[in-house]
């Protein structure tokens, strides 16, 4: 009988509340993840990401050492599309553990970035606008194919030994900025 019961029990309905989403959780995020489904899904130019960039090891430090200041020069060619003028490129260094955030304002504090191009009628205007972010917008007129901007970053490393940290560029190539969205 004890076990005829606990069939019975079994079988009892549980109830028929709608089924609730899941709560998130207090450090979630929403709206990131909103902007960059956006980001993803926006149309972007052709020349937008276009290009190729390299890290110079004759004008660079030779290695990074963890939690030491140091000076990388990055090179970027623009590739088949140019950038217009009203385009950008965008320097990203490593936003873990302590590297210094790129910034032209203050050649005596860590961060300190020199951008430059031998381009005749170009003006380069540089800004930090976020942690790590640098923007560089082109004025006068724009990167053909093969053209070149320079960036020297004067900039303290990560406090850890890591054999993967990056310099990230991303790039604006019609000045519409969706290449950042």
């Amino acid at each position: 009988m004890p076990t005829m019961l606990v069939a019975l029990f079994l079988l009892a309905p549980v109830g028929s509340a709608p089924a609730q989403e899941p709560a998130l959780p207090p450090t979630a995020k929403p709206e990131v993840v909103e902007s960059l489904r956006a980001g993803a899904a926006a149309a972007k130019h052709p020349s937008d990401g276009g290009g190729r960039a390299w890290l110079d090891a004759e004008q660079s430090d030779p290695e990074a050492v963890a939690g030491m200041p140091g000076t990388w020069t990055i090179v970027y060619e623009a590739g088949p599309l140019g950038v217009a003028e009203g385009g950008g490129v965008y320097l990203q260094v490593s936003p873990f553990w302590g590297w210094s955030t790129p910034q032209v304002e203050a050649p005596e504090l860590e961060g300190y970035t020199v951008v430059s191009s031998e381009v005749a009628g170009l003006r380069l205007e540089a800004e930090t606008i976020d942690q790590q972010l640098l923007a560089v917008h082109l004025r006068g007129c724009g990167l053909a194919p093969g053209e070149r901007i320079r960036f020297v970053y004067h900039g303290r490393a990560d406090r850890f030994a890591e054999s993967a940290s990056r310099f990230w560029l991303a790039v604006d190539g019609s000045g519409d900025r969706a290449a950042l969205a």
